[in-house]
């Protein structure tokens, strides 16, 4: 198996482009030959994305990227990435086969499955 680890200058708050930039790492790593790509934590919000820290439509924008990821990642291609929840916990999602996982921190040193956090595009 062939892991791509890819480092990422992502952009706080700039939820499209920071997807972007994770879809076009992931589709050059897989034409590459690699099975499985891992992003840094926050490559999709950017870092640091503090409590408190207001976008306008911030939970809209991370929905719509993790769902564009969900259908534009190669099924054969698993992919973790580092995000925000939206009480602004950590989490680490993960797509693989068209679908995706969201995993939260419970505490600083276990995760736990979060299925409700994006409940309309989960699919477990």
């Amino acid at each position: 198996m062939k892991i791509a680890l890819v480092q990422t200058n992502s952009q706080i708050g700039h939820i499209a482009k920071n997807q972007e930039n994770i879809l076009n790492l992931s589709l050059k790593a897989h034409q590459q030959g690699a099975s499985l790509v891992l992003f840094p934590s926050f490559s999709l919000t950017g870092l640091p994305l503090l409590k408190g820290f207001s976008l306008p439509h911030l939970q809209q924008d991370m929905n719509l990227a993790l769902k564009i990821l969900k259908e534009k990642l190669p099924p054969n291609l698993g992919v973790f990435l580092g995000s925000y929840s939206k009480n602004f916990k950590e989490e680490i999602v993960f797509f693989y086969q068209g679908e995706m996982q969201v995993f939260q921190a419970k505490n600083s040193q276990s995760w736990q499955k979060s299925p409700h956090i994006y409940p309309h595009i989960l699919h477990f």
